[in-house]
């Protein structure tokens, strides 16, 4: 009898950890962050005036999709936005033997501007 109350228990505590782990997952992602991205700390204590939009960007210069975003900054006149991307989508992403650009240059409604450093990373 101690055993299926111990058992019971233990399937109710990992029934409410897995529902507050996705909860918290909803929660970032109507944020437009990951519960990864949630998990890392402001670097200082200034307000925050950016946010996450998803598809905010199109790579209209070579019209290709996007290949994985690895970095992202926005330019010294506060209103522009550098981006690197990983060059192609899918499984294997990467820029190795492509001319893809993956350093891009967009103004703040997100049109790209410039784009530069095909055939110069891996």
């Amino acid at each position: 009898m101690t055993m299926s109350i111990f058992l019971r228990l233990a399937c109710a505590v990992a029934v409410a950890v897995s529902i507050t782990a996705q909860r918290t997952s909803v929660q970032a992602q109507q944020r437009s962050g990951t519960a990864e991205t949630d998990k890392v700390q402001p670097v200082n204590s200034g307000p925050n005036p950016y946010r996450v939009i998803r598809d905010w960007a199109q790579l209209t210069l070579e019209k290709r999709p996007w290949g994985g975003s690895n970095g992202v900054a926005i330019d010294r006149d506060g209103k522009s936005v550098w981006a690197t991307d990983r060059c192609s989508p899918g499984i294997a992403p990467g820029c190795l033997g492509t001319k893809a650009n993956p350093v891009h240059l967009f103004d703040e409604t997100g049109k790209e501007i410039r784009s530069f450093g095909g055939g110069m990373f891996v």
